[in-house]
């Protein structure tokens, strides 16, 4: 699914039609919204280096809430 927008496809993850999302360096600023809508459908993101998210650091991984543990287990 990469031909869409990072935003899209982290609401793409909130609403289930995919587990995870891994984003390797676009701005997050307009992407603040999408988290919020991932997090409230019970997902979670963090940044690519799997600290707290933040829109001032490029990468993030977002995933749903079954699939979220799983991620953070793994090293990249």
């Amino acid at each position: 699914m990469g031909l869409l927008s990072p935003a899209l496809n982290i609401c793409n993850v909130a609403r289930g039609r995919t587990d995870c999302f891994i984003d390797f360096g676009s701005n997050m600023e307009g992407h603040a919204g999408a988290a919020l809508i991932l997090e409230n459908a019970g997902g979670s993101i963090c940044n690519y280096d799997l600290s707290e998210w933040s829109h001032k650091i490029k990468g993030c991984i977002a995933a749903s809430k079954n699939f979220y543990h799983k991620v953070r287990d793994c090293h990249f």
